[in-house]
């Protein structure tokens, strides 16, 4: 169970170490796939004391180059409950839908139904992370995406 003492623990850089991403179209698992950073395609997220953090994505332009991307936005606890202002994590795959076609198809617009990013495990080093995205596309078919998030300092 998380508490208001973890801040002292989240706080500092973690770097990725591996990723799972699940797809689930209705209930039936369409894909899971592990994915381990390299030197030019890695990903750091910075938790700060004033519950500012900072996630960047490195990734491969070609040509030996990287290229950099990310977010940034205030995290917090409230209990044993974790939130981001951003309703994600640059990772090494996205769990967005815009990532989704080729699990799905191209279903048209997706609709969000839920969200959910949860802390599971919080040590000096070790910090893994679950957010679970639940879309609609055209009220037909529903698509479940979770990802697992597994970071060390």
């Amino acid at each position: 169970m998380l508490t208001n003492s973890n801040y002292q623990l989240i706080v500092g850089k973690w770097t990725l170490q591996r990723q799972r991403v699940v797809f689930h179209i209705d209930s039936t698992q369409t894909m899971d796939s592990t994915y381990t950073p390299s030197i030019d395609n890695r990903v750091d997220i910075q938790f700060n004391p004033d519950n500012s953090f900072v996630n960047i994505k490195y990734y491969p332009i070609g040509g030996g180059n990287t290229g950099e991307g990310g977010l940034t936005g205030l995290y917090g606890f409230s209990g044993s409950a974790f939130s981001m202002t951003s309703r994600g994590i640059q990772g090494l795959r996205s769990g967005d839908p815009e990532f989704a076609d080729d699990a799905m198809g191209n279903l048209g617009t997706p609709v969000l139904l839920a969200y959910s990013i949860n802390v599971n495990q919080l040590t000096i080093n070790e910090l893994d992370i679950e957010i679970v995205y639940t879309y609609s596309y055209n009220y037909a078919q529903h698509f479940k995406a979770e990802s697992y998030y597994y970071f060390s300092k």
